[in-house]
């Protein structure tokens, strides 16, 4: 909350520039998203989508009446997504989990089991912005490409499996802190006044950074020992968990532009 009362406030301040001695427009935005994970090992699955909300500052440069350089700065709220491990292991390993059982040893995680992640990311987006001249009272636009540069500022997981439903866990140590990714957009304004106007539109992000930290293992059961109601001494065959975790989102922005 804190930090969306500052942005609100840098949100003011700039709201007071005389937009009409200069090229520059700001704005605010508010954007339901979606997002989910896939990965690189066809033994992890996508599972889930999760339903988040973009909120920030927009500000827009324009080097003619058409094209604009584009910027600002938003907060992503529960991004992420499920992912299904075909394969079970130790896959938060890093993390201090609530149950210590659930990241000891090598197969404290069973098969099929599903992890939840959901982060809270900063992010700074670059774009140039094209724009149709006014017909009406509307314009259309497209923004491409979209570089945005972030850090996850809140990561927190789900365990579900058969056995398990594990609550609400800090898995910071376990999920990349910096953030990049490359994403595109379509939308309308509609003017209000002369230097106001409201935004709708459709934007699609591609994440090319890797949002699990390597290094976890996954376990394929080999033998039991001759003991099978006795787990402790199970073996197992431990894979390096080393594949690529990247996200992607849709947003539908609606925003407000001075």
């Amino acid at each position: 909350m804190r930090k969306i009362v500052l942005l609100f406030v840098f949100f003011i301040g700039l709201s007071q520039l005389d937009a009409q001695t200069s090229n520059f427009r700001f704005g605010f935005q508010l954007a339901p998203s979606f997002s989910s994970i896939r990965t690189s090992d066809t033994q992890i699955t996508k599972s889930g989508t999760n339903v988040g909300l973009k909120t920030g500052i927009l500000a827009e440069y324009y080097i003619s009446d058409k094209i604009a350089v584009t910027s600002g700065i938003s907060i992503a709220f529960n991004h992420g997504g499920k992912l299904t491990h075909k394969i079970g292991g130790n896959f938060w390993s890093k993390s201090e989990l609530t149950n210590p059982l659930l990241n000891t040893g090598d197969k404290p995680l069973a098969d099929n089991t599903e992890l939840i992640y959901k982060l809270q990311l900063v992010e700074v987006p670059f774009s140039l912005k094209y724009r149709t001249e006014e017909r009406g009272y509307w314009r259309y636009f497209m923004e491409a490409p979209i570089l945005n540069f972030g850090a996850v500022s809140k990561s927190r997981g789900f365990i579900t499996s058969l056995s398990e439903e594990d609550q609400d866990e800090n898995i910071g140590k376990d999920v990349n802190k910096l953030t990049y990714s490359l994403g595109a957009g379509l939308g309308a304004e509609y003017s209000l006044s002369e230097n106001i106007s409201l935004v709708l539109g459709l934007y699609y992000n591609f994440y090319m950074s890797d949002l699990t930290d390597n290094g976890s293992f996954k376990a394929s059961f080999v033998n039991d020992n001759g003991t099978p109601q006795d787990p402790n001494d199970d073996v197992y065959d431990l894979i390096r968990e080393n594949s690529n975790a990247l996200m992607s989102s849709f947003s539908l922005r609606f925003g407000i532009l001075f």
